[in-house]
């Protein structure tokens, strides 16, 4: 990224009609400060976030044998909590929430992010009122955007830097992974961008498709419980800027229609 100007966070980007995102994500890592069981927190959250009906509990299974001196054996089985996973009717709202935190999940098709901020609100307010965790660890905002391709040629049709080949040595590529972190200057911000084509997407009969995965972050690691919505109108800043200056102006008027 550019060195920016002073206070840039005011500007402001296009809500895209074909937007390329399969999944969006607004996460808070913060530790629960109450012990409670896996039941208050069913009761809990079905009862704050109804539109979320679709409850199920994680538990993380090991297994233990003991040998006997007489040779028998015997297995004991543990099943511990370790949090819950709520759905919508349709599957496309998703959240987790456990002891180290809560998060928001948005499937196909982008809502846009109103609406998704909202219930983000609504769900950190939630996991707030009652995990009381006493600070948070860390803030994220992600967009995961999955784009459809013809051919690895076409990758330069979408990203402004594509990923150069070895066409001197008559390798064609089979796919690639470009993987960066940019510090935002002077700001308690940072952002890791994905962009890769997976190797068995290429060389198949299905046309593969282009993964740039968008992971806005604090770096600060002891956040106010009540900052977080500055704290994800910056990151969400951060995550348009990024995604806007890795795409071409032709991809983005695709993205357009």
């Amino acid at each position: 990224m550019n060195a920016m100007k002073n206070d840039p966070f005011e500007e402001s980007f296009e809500q895209l009609t074909s937007s390329p995102i399969v999944e969006s994500v607004i996460q808070w890592t913060a530790r629960a400060g109450y012990a409670a069981n896996d039941t208050s927190w069913h009761i809990h959250f079905t009862e704050t976030l109804p539109q979320l009906p679709k409850v199920q509990t994680q538990h993380w299974q090991s297994m233990e044998t003991m040998i006997g001196s007489d040779g028998t054996s015997q297995q004991t089985v543990n099943r511990p909590w370790i949090g819950l996973r709520l759905e919508s009717d349709d599957c496309k709202w998703i959240v987790q929430a456990d002891w180290q935190g809560v998060v928001l999940s948005r499937l196909s098709p982008y809502v846009g992010w109103e609406e998704f901020s909202a219930l983000g609100l609504k769900v950190w307010e939630a996991y707030l009122e009652f995990a009381k965790p006493s600070e948070i660890q860390k803030l994220g905002v992600r967009s995961i955007n999955q784009i459809r391709i013809e051919s690895f040629d076409d990758v330069s049709s979408y990203l402004k830097h594509p990923p150069e080949c070895l066409d001197d040595a008559e390798l064609p590529a089979n796919g690639f992974m470009y993987q960066s972190l940019h510090r935002i200057p002077n700001h308690p911000y940072q952002v890791n961008v994905t962009r890769t084509i997976p190797p068995t997407g290429l060389g198949t009969s299905s046309p593969p498709d282009l993964i740039v995965d968008i992971d806005a972050m604090t770096t600060d690691g002891h956040l106010g419980v009540g900052s977080s919505l500055e704290h994800f109108r910056v990151l969400k800043w951060v995550k348009d800027k990024a995604f806007f200056n890795l795409m071409t102006d032709q991809a983005l008027e695709k993205f357009r229609r």
